[in-house]
């Protein structure tokens, strides 16, 4: 099944709008689209899809997904999830696969489905940093740094125009 398109809903598509609010759950066998405002949980056998002026705050369960406006909750995608530019999301992710457009803000840990081996999570560890003391000398500290475990941080840069 294709990715649904934001404006190219079909009939059978369960759809709200952009004045609509919702509490409660939704559960579909046909792809779903929120263009308005959703509290609760979303579980749809086909794709979804949160239009840009979509609010949503609920746990979700899709086969593929483009988020477009703004998430919090926690999202579980059997194949494809799409952050679009001009999303915001607020938790946790599970997907086969992951695209974050740039501009897109996502705040929460995305971990990776695969079918031979369960789940990976995918997250950073910066506890595991070490600094050197003034009395080290070179040999202790690559025993040191040979017995702590692997970790990164994330750089940030800031352009000035």
């Amino acid at each position: 099944m294709e990715a649904v398109e934001f404006g190219k809903k079909t009939d059978n598509d369960v759809y709200v709008a952009k004045e609509c609010k919702i509490t409660g759950k939704i559960n579909s066998r046909t792809n779903v689209i929120i263009d308005g405002e959703l509290e609760g949980t979303i579980e749809t056998k086909a794709d979804l899809l949160v239009g840009p002026h979509g609010k949503v705050e609920a746990e979700i369960f899709a086969v593929n997904a483009r988020i477009q406006g703004e998430v919090h909750g926690n999202i579980t995608v059997e194949n494809l999830l799409v952050i679009a530019s001009t999303a915001v999301v607020y938790g946790d992710i599970k997907t086969k696969g992951l695209q974050i457009e740039q501009g897109a803000r996502f705040i929460g840990k995305s971990q990776n489905h695969d079918q031979a081996d369960g789940i990976t999570v995918l997250e950073s560890n910066p506890e595991t940093e070490y600094v050197s003391e003034p009395s080290d000398d070179l040999k202790s500290i690559e025993e040191k740094k040979k017995k702590s475990k692997l970790s990164f941080k994330p750089i940030v840069y800031n352009r000035m125009p």
